[in-house]
Protein backbone atom coordinates (compact mmCIF):
# COMPACT_ATOMS: atom_id res chain seq x y z
CA UNK A 1 0.00 0.00 0.00
CA UNK A 2 2.84 2.41 0.87
CA UNK A 3 4.55 1.69 -2.43
CA UNK A 4 1.35 2.44 -4.34
CA UNK A 5 0.83 5.67 -2.39
CA UNK A 6 4.45 6.69 -3.11
CA UNK A 7 3.94 6.15 -6.85
CA UNK A 8 0.72 8.17 -6.78
CA UNK A 9 2.43 11.05 -4.94
CA UNK A 10 5.39 10.96 -7.35
CA UNK A 11 3.02 11.00 -10.32
CA UNK A 12 1.08 13.93 -8.86
CA UNK A 13 4.27 15.94 -8.31
CA UNK A 14 5.49 15.23 -11.83
CA UNK A 15 2.07 16.09 -13.26
CA UNK A 16 2.34 19.54 -11.66
CA UNK A 17 5.80 20.07 -13.17
CA UNK A 18 4.78 18.76 -16.58
CA UNK A 19 1.45 20.64 -16.50
CA UNK A 20 -0.02 22.38 -19.47
CA UNK A 21 2.01 23.27 -22.50
CA UNK A 22 1.73 26.80 -23.86
CA UNK A 23 2.34 27.64 -27.49
CA UNK A 24 4.19 30.89 -28.11
CA UNK A 25 4.09 31.27 -31.83
CA UNK A 26 2.68 34.74 -32.39
CA UNK A 27 -0.59 36.40 -33.34
CA UNK A 28 -3.19 33.88 -34.35
CA UNK A 29 -1.97 31.35 -31.77
CA UNK A 30 -3.68 32.83 -28.76
CA UNK A 31 -2.57 35.30 -26.14
CA UNK A 32 1.12 35.31 -25.38
CA UNK A 33 2.72 36.03 -22.07
CA UNK A 34 6.25 36.36 -20.83
CA UNK A 35 9.24 36.67 -23.08
CA UNK A 36 7.45 35.23 -26.12
CA UNK A 37 4.75 37.88 -25.75
CA UNK A 38 7.37 40.58 -25.41
CA UNK A 39 9.26 39.46 -28.52
CA UNK A 40 6.26 38.79 -30.78
CA UNK A 41 4.32 41.79 -29.45
CA UNK A 42 7.27 44.11 -30.05
CA UNK A 43 7.87 42.63 -33.50
CA UNK A 44 4.20 43.16 -34.32
CA UNK A 45 4.25 46.79 -33.14
CA UNK A 46 7.44 47.53 -35.04
CA UNK A 47 6.11 46.02 -38.27
CA UNK A 48 2.64 47.51 -37.88
CA UNK A 49 4.10 50.96 -37.28
CA UNK A 50 7.07 50.67 -39.60
CA UNK A 51 6.18 53.85 -41.45
CA UNK A 52 5.92 55.76 -38.19
CA UNK A 53 9.29 54.39 -37.08
CA UNK A 54 10.85 55.05 -40.48
CA UNK A 55 11.82 51.41 -41.13
CA UNK A 56 13.74 50.72 -44.30
CA UNK A 57 12.69 47.85 -46.59
CA UNK A 58 15.79 45.94 -45.45
CA UNK A 59 14.88 46.38 -41.77
CA UNK A 60 11.32 45.23 -42.46
CA UNK A 61 12.60 42.11 -44.24
CA UNK A 62 15.07 41.34 -41.45
CA UNK A 63 12.35 41.62 -38.80
CA UNK A 64 9.90 39.48 -40.78
CA UNK A 65 12.58 36.82 -41.28
CA UNK A 66 13.55 36.92 -37.58
CA UNK A 67 9.91 36.56 -36.57
CA UNK A 68 9.34 33.66 -38.99
CA UNK A 69 12.50 31.83 -37.93
CA UNK A 70 11.62 32.33 -34.25
CA UNK A 71 8.14 30.88 -34.82
CA UNK A 72 9.61 27.86 -36.60
CA UNK A 73 12.17 27.31 -33.85
CA UNK A 74 9.52 27.58 -31.13
CA UNK A 75 7.29 25.06 -32.87
CA UNK A 76 10.18 22.58 -33.14
CA UNK A 77 11.27 23.14 -29.53
CA UNK A 78 7.71 22.78 -28.26
CA UNK A 79 7.31 19.52 -30.20
CA UNK A 80 10.47 18.13 -28.58
CA UNK A 81 9.20 19.17 -25.15
CA UNK A 82 5.85 17.48 -25.77
CA UNK A 83 7.55 14.27 -26.94
CA UNK A 84 9.68 14.23 -23.80
CA UNK A 85 6.51 14.75 -21.76
CA UNK A 86 4.99 11.67 -23.41
CA UNK A 87 8.16 9.66 -22.73
CA UNK A 88 8.02 10.80 -19.11
CA UNK A 89 4.40 9.74 -18.74
CA UNK A 90 5.20 6.37 -20.29
CA UNK A 91 8.11 5.87 -17.90
CA UNK A 92 5.83 6.64 -14.97
CA UNK A 93 3.32 4.02 -16.12
CA UNK A 94 5.83 1.19 -15.74
CA UNK A 95 5.37 -1.25 -12.87
CA UNK A 96 8.88 -0.50 -11.64
CA UNK A 97 9.86 3.11 -12.23
CA UNK A 98 13.47 3.67 -13.23
CA UNK A 99 14.18 6.84 -11.22
CA UNK A 100 17.47 7.51 -13.00
CA UNK A 101 15.79 7.36 -16.42
CA UNK A 102 12.90 9.54 -15.24
CA UNK A 103 15.33 12.09 -13.78
CA UNK A 104 17.21 12.21 -17.10
CA UNK A 105 13.96 12.84 -18.96
CA UNK A 106 13.02 15.61 -16.54
CA UNK A 107 16.46 17.22 -16.88
CA UNK A 108 16.31 17.02 -20.67
CA UNK A 109 12.79 18.47 -20.79
CA UNK A 110 13.64 21.45 -18.62
CA UNK A 111 16.93 22.03 -20.44
CA UNK A 112 14.87 22.35 -23.63
CA UNK A 113 12.51 24.80 -21.94
CA UNK A 114 15.46 26.81 -20.65
CA UNK A 115 17.00 26.90 -24.14
CA UNK A 116 13.66 27.99 -25.61
CA UNK A 117 13.53 31.01 -23.30
CA UNK A 118 17.17 31.87 -23.99
CA UNK A 119 16.47 31.74 -27.75
CA UNK A 120 13.55 34.16 -27.30
CA UNK A 121 15.75 36.57 -25.34
CA UNK A 122 18.31 36.36 -28.15
CA UNK A 123 15.62 36.99 -30.77
CA UNK A 124 14.37 40.02 -28.83
CA UNK A 125 17.92 41.33 -28.63
CA UNK A 126 18.37 40.75 -32.38
CA UNK A 127 15.10 42.59 -33.05
CA UNK A 128 16.27 45.62 -31.08
CA UNK A 129 19.65 45.38 -32.83
CA UNK A 130 17.99 45.80 -36.22
CA UNK A 131 16.61 49.19 -35.17
CA UNK A 132 18.59 52.42 -35.12
CA UNK A 133 19.04 54.29 -31.84
CA UNK A 134 16.35 56.80 -32.89
CA UNK A 135 13.93 54.00 -33.78
CA UNK A 136 14.57 52.30 -30.44
CA UNK A 137 13.83 55.57 -28.65
CA UNK A 138 10.61 56.00 -30.63
CA UNK A 139 9.65 52.39 -29.84
CA UNK A 140 10.38 52.97 -26.16
CA UNK A 141 8.26 56.13 -26.29
CA UNK A 142 5.44 54.04 -27.78
CA UNK A 143 5.52 51.73 -24.78
CA UNK A 144 5.74 51.92 -21.02
CA UNK A 145 7.24 48.91 -19.27
CA UNK A 146 6.86 46.95 -22.49
CA UNK A 147 3.15 47.73 -22.78
CA UNK A 148 1.76 49.94 -25.54
CA UNK A 149 0.51 53.36 -24.53
CA UNK A 150 -1.34 56.18 -26.17
CA UNK A 151 -2.24 55.79 -29.81
CA UNK A 152 -0.57 52.38 -30.03
CA UNK A 153 -2.71 50.73 -27.38
CA UNK A 154 -5.61 49.95 -29.69
CA UNK A 155 -3.26 48.54 -32.32
CA UNK A 156 -1.61 46.25 -29.80
CA UNK A 157 -5.01 45.03 -28.58
CA UNK A 158 -5.80 44.06 -32.16
CA UNK A 159 -2.59 42.08 -32.59
CA UNK A 160 -4.32 38.99 -33.88
CA UNK A 161 -6.41 40.92 -36.40
CA UNK A 162 -3.76 41.78 -38.98
CA UNK A 163 -4.40 44.91 -41.02
CA UNK A 164 -6.99 46.39 -38.64
CA UNK A 165 -4.30 48.01 -36.49
CA UNK A 166 -3.66 51.72 -36.27
CA UNK A 167 -0.60 51.48 -38.53
CA UNK A 168 -2.75 51.93 -41.64
CA UNK A 169 -4.24 55.27 -40.57
CA UNK A 170 -1.70 57.44 -42.34
CA UNK A 171 0.73 58.05 -39.51
CA UNK A 172 3.64 60.25 -40.36
CA UNK A 173 7.01 59.52 -38.83
CA UNK A 174 6.98 60.76 -35.25
CA UNK A 175 3.31 61.82 -35.25
CA UNK A 176 0.52 60.02 -33.53
CA UNK A 177 -2.85 60.54 -35.27
CA UNK A 178 -4.75 60.26 -32.00
CA UNK A 179 -2.94 63.04 -30.12
CA UNK A 180 -3.16 66.74 -30.75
Amino acid sequence: MRKFLGVVVLFAVLAVFCGTVQVYAGPGYGRQDGIAGKFFGTAYLVLEHGEYLGLTADQTDQIKNLKLQSKKDLIMQEAQIQVLGLDLKAALNEDKIDIKAVNKLIDKKYDLKKNKVKALVGAYNDLRGILTDDQKKMLDDMTTNGKPKGCFEQSAQMMGMGKMGMGKMGMEKGKCPMTK
